[in-house]
């Protein structure tokens, strides 16, 4: 369990008396939750949550994603790799639009060989997850991800089903 007490020297950390009093109730809540009060608000912001300089650019990822990605993808689910490819096609989706880095940014992000991504998006797309918009001129592949993320609600919407109490006639 966290110690509730923390001494912060704004002069060593760059913090503020209002930061390290919101981290200390914030630390107290979770120590204890049955004395939190309704008046107690918590920052859920990405900045409370990382730092204020890696706030942004901030990617957001389905939390879903991250606790299931195990279950995708045949008898052994994705392995890290190709759940880490996903990550970096969602990073570079800004919008509803097809994300479209290259392999060779997603080699360098990754630290594999561009080989070893194209091998994994084939992969990906073979287990239908993504498919690509090949371009008819000379610019990078589009990746679609609507099929993963089709396949991610029907599994929340099974685990949903399956966690709510049946009745019996």
């Amino acid at each position: 369990m966290l110690d509730s007490a923390i001494v912060v020297d704004p002069l060593i950390d760059g913090t503020d008396a209002t930061a390290a009093a919101r981290a200390t109730a914030e630390l107290d809540a979770l120590d204890h939750p049955a004395e939190a009060t309704a008046s107690a608000k918590i920052d859920r912001s990405i900045a409370a949550r990382w730092t204020e300089r890696l706030a942004a650019p901030f990617c957001p990822v389905s939390s879903y994603f991250l606790q299931n990605y195990h279950r995708l993808g045949g008898s052994y689910g994705l392995n890290s790799t190709e759940a880490m490819l996903i990550v970096q096609l969602v990073d570079f989706k800004w919008s509803a639009s097809a994300p479209y880095p290259t392999t060779a940014t997603l080699a360098t992000r990754l630290g594999i060989s561009q080989r070893q991504v194209r091998s994994t998006l084939q992969r990906l797309e073979e287990l239908g997850w993504l498919f690509r918009e090949r371009p008819t001129q000379s610019s990078a592949n589009r990746y679609r991800l609507e099929p993963l993320f089709r396949r991610l609600e029907q599994m929340k919407d099974d685990d949903e089903r399956a966690s709510k109490p049946r009745k019996v006639a």
